[in-house]
């Protein structure tokens, strides 16, 4: 919860489980490379005002349910301090019974 407005959101799957997207925010976006085979997913959040790297994280942590999530600075070319966010999912397995017992209750 960003408290940003979602004007549009567009997802891909890819080769090997995999998802790729991004979501136009109010005031940036987000885009998205997920793994499923690892449970790794990378996420880059670019923004103006209302959009920081921290907030971003903690949201995608949540939702995810993730054990881990990181916040890395990348310097582009020009110099320009970028954040990537990078959210650990569960284990494959964890998440596969977590759908197995949520389709059972």
């Amino acid at each position: 919860s960003l408290g940003l407005k979602l004007k549009s959101l567009h997802l891909d799957r890819v080769a090997g489980g995999g998802v790729s997207g991004v979501a136009v925010l109010s005031s940036g976006h987000l885009s998205l490379q997920a793994c499923s085979r690892t449970g790794f997913a990378a996420v880059d959040a670019r923004g103006c005002a209302g959009l920081t790297p921290s907030k971003a994280l903690l949201a995608l942590a949540n939702a995810f349910e993730a054990r881990e999530g990181v916040i890395q600075r990348k310097r582009t070319a020009s110099d320009l301090a970028v954040p990537a966010l990078r959210v650990v999912l569960p284990s494959p397995r964890k998440a596969q019974r977590q759908k197995a017992q949520a389709k059972a209750a």
